[in-house]
């Protein structure tokens, strides 16, 4: 099937090539079709994370095996453990479209010391069914777990900001635990990264969501209002 790919995509740029007369790039366009349809192996057991330095000499992971953004891996469906430390380096958040269009994770754990979950991160991961949310976790990006098919979720008391999209299409997900802390909810970044919020944007999205979920949040929270006012069950806790 991979081959089948790679032989369509050069045919059909080929064809362009012949009827624009960009040869010269004919070269650069195939290399990357052929690195976007080769899939790299990876040993679950044996896992080498790519990441990046910011400001803090801090890591942030990007992806795996030296791809960043990866959009999948060669070597079946595996549960996928984020550390604590990479090459002695503390690891604080997980980057935007870090594992977008994986296919392999069928859970995520995120090791305690990670503050922030990038936008899109783990996006359209289709067999991802449950995610271990660490006590640090500050902000979850937006569409961070949107097309996932997650079950249920507990956010801990140290999350704040969750933004727009970032649950959506997750048709199976039936019961989702939020704490008072939570008190941004449904924002957008701008190009400058400052937030700011459009009307009828939530968590969840207004779209192919499960109509039987359940958010679990004490009385009174901005969840309780969100939860209310777009029409989701809502159960208080303390």
């Amino acid at each position: 099937m991979v081959k089948r790919k790679i032989l369509l995509s050069f045919i059909l740029l080929l064809l362009s090539c012949l009827l624009t007369g960009c040869f010269s790039d004919l070269g650069y366009i195939l290399q990357r079709s052929v690195e976007y349809y080769s899939l790299p192996k990876v040993n679950p057991k044996a896992l080498v994370f790519a990441y990046e330095l910011n400001d803090k000499n801090e890591a942030v992971i990007i992806g795996l095996h030296g791809r960043k953004h990866d959009s999948g891996y060669e070597g079946g469906k595996f549960d996928l453990k984020i550390p604590s430390t990479v090459d002695k380096y503390k690891v604080t958040a997980v980057d935007d479209f870090a594992f977008y269009n994986c296919c392999n994770f069928l859970s995520v754990t995120i090791a305690e010391g990670v503050t922030s979950i990038g936008e899109h991160a783990f996006e359209a991961c289709p067999s991802l069914r449950s995610v271990n949310f660490p006590d640090t976790l500050i902000t979850i990006g937006g569409h961070a777990f949107v097309s996932c098919d997650l079950k249920s979720i507990i956010i801990p008391n140290s999350v704040t900001s969750i933004g727009w999209y970032a649950f959506s299409n997750n048709p199976n997900l039936k019961s989702a635990t939020i704490p008072e802390s939570v008190v941004e909810l449904g924002f957008l970044l701008d190009d400058n990264g400052n937030k700011y919020y459009v009307d009828g944007v939530g968590i969840f999205g207004n779209y192919n969501y499960n109509k039987d979920l359940i958010v679990y949040t004490p009385k009174g929270s901005h969840v309780d209002s969100y939860a209310k006012k777009n029409n989701i069950k809502v159960e208080y806790i303390e």
